[in-house]
């Protein structure tokens, strides 16, 4: 109930984010390049603001904090694609939804018990933090936001190939993992009904539809959300 709520205005954020790469990339050169290029920096950093409200208070209010892949994910998007919005928005939105699944998802691999997705982003992130501080601290106290100087023209091709791979497999163990593990036949034969073999288990079936796909696909879209957010912030600055 909480998801379907919240989900127009989160679907709203992650178009709009799409849509308007180009214009929070012109914002990012700076007031006296964005006004030699037309744009209303007013307008499209009020525009910027409300994206990172949809996203961030959107999935904060069914998911609880989860900061720190609003950091890795725009961070890492940047070194690999480049500083062009239009490239960090599709690689952040991918990227943060496989790696909030994966967060959700590693602790019921390793330990076979569930650990909430904050303690697992915490203990990732707080590293990758400090790590990131240090370096910059050594450049000029704070993000590379321009991201490398050049960026191959496949760059983007890689990475959305990349991170749409790491998603569907994360998708994919989010199904398969927990207290009651799945095969992945037990699992493609609850989501599509049946097999050549044989129908569906009545208990996969219930544990995929009424627990994990739920699940996955909550994470999927809150990490998706929190890493576009985490991307279009500095726009605001």
């Amino acid at each position: 109930g909480a998801l379907l709520a919240v989900m127009p205005y989160l679907v709203l954020g992650l178009a709009a984010a799409l849509v308007l790469g180009a214009q929070f990339t012109a914002l990012s050169f700076g007031s006296e390049t964005a006004r030699s290029l037309g744009q209303d920096q007013g307008l499209w950093r009020i525009a910027a603001a409300l994206i990172v409200v949809l996203l961030a208070g959107g999935s904060v209010a069914i998911a609880g904090p989860l900061g720190f892949i609003g950091l890795i994910v725009p961070h890492m998007a940047r070194l690999v694609v480049g500083g062009s919005y239009s490239r960090i928005v599709p690689v952040a939105l991918l990227g943060g939804a496989a790696l909030a699944l994966a967060a959700d998802t590693a602790p019921r691999a390793i330990w076979n018990n569930d650990i909430p997705v904050g303690i697992t982003m915490a203990v990732l992130g707080a590293p990758f933090d400090a790590g990131t501080q240090w370096r910059s601290g050594a450049r000029r106290g704070g993000f590379d936001l321009a991201g490398p100087a050049a960026v191959g023209a496949g760059a983007l091709s890689r990475a959305v190939l990349g991170l749409g791979a790491a998603l569907v497999l994360c998708f994919g163990l989010a199904l398969c993992l927990g207290a009651e593990p799945l095969r992945p036949g037990q699992v493609l034969a609850a989501l599509t009904g049946a097999t050549a073999a044989a129908a569906p288990d009545p208990i996969a079936e219930t544990i995929v539809w009424s627990l994990r796909f739920p699940r996955a696909v909550l994470g999927a879209l809150v990490g998706a959300a929190l890493g576009i957010a985490g991307s279009v912030t500095p726009a605001v600055m």
